[in-house]
């Protein structure tokens, strides 16, 4: 048992079984797993398909380019949506993205910078909704953006965290 442990401690000493990389492979085979959930959430869901002619016939009245309209009319309109409909745009679109803003810090070092990571968090979910809207997999609304963009940001804010609190206790060892 012994030279188990030895070989495990020389092997995470040098070369390509260092913790950092573990913890590396581990977040993005974890990452690609949730890239999978996620396109398939937001783009090839049933209920996206089942929604799929509706989006078509209607695409003008559901398609929103103007920041914060729909954000402001849920909040302005509490009343007449189905609270389930309005937690999953508002809170839903929030959450769905804090993962991406952890995974991404812990993969990519140069995303760790507030702006940089940012930007990757506009890419992914404009992406997403560019995507929607070509294809009509979804409604295409600038307020999804925002919402994804504030998940993401909160991803990274815990990152940042962790990432302080784990630096400290290596540095106190």
């Amino acid at each position: 048992m012994d030279n188990m442990g030895n070989y495990i401690k020389r092997s995470s000493q040098s070369g390509f079984f260092t913790i950092k990389n573990i913890i590396k492979i581990t977040v993005a085979i974890a990452l690609l797993f949730y890239m999978m959930i996620l396109a398939y959430f937001l783009l090839f869901g049933e209920s996206r398909m089942i929604a799929r002619e509706m989006l078509i016939a209607h695409r003008q009245e559901y398609t929103n380019f103007v920041p914060f309209h729909t954000i402001k009319s849920y909040f302005e309109h509490f009343e007449y949506f189905v609270f389930r409909d309005w937690m999953n745009n508002i809170i839903g679109n929030i959450l769905i993205f804090v993962p991406l803003g952890g995974f991404i810090s812990v993969i990519y070092k140069k995303a760790r910078v507030f702006w940089i990571g940012l930007l990757v968090g506009i890419l992914f979910s404009s992406t997403i909704e560019w995507m929607q809207y070509k294809y009509n997999l979804g409604v295409c609304d600038v307020d999804d953006i925002i919402l994804n963009v504030t998940g993401y940001i909160i991803g990274f804010i815990i990152f940042k965290i962790m990432h302080r609190f784990y630096r400290k206790n290596r540095a106190e060892r």
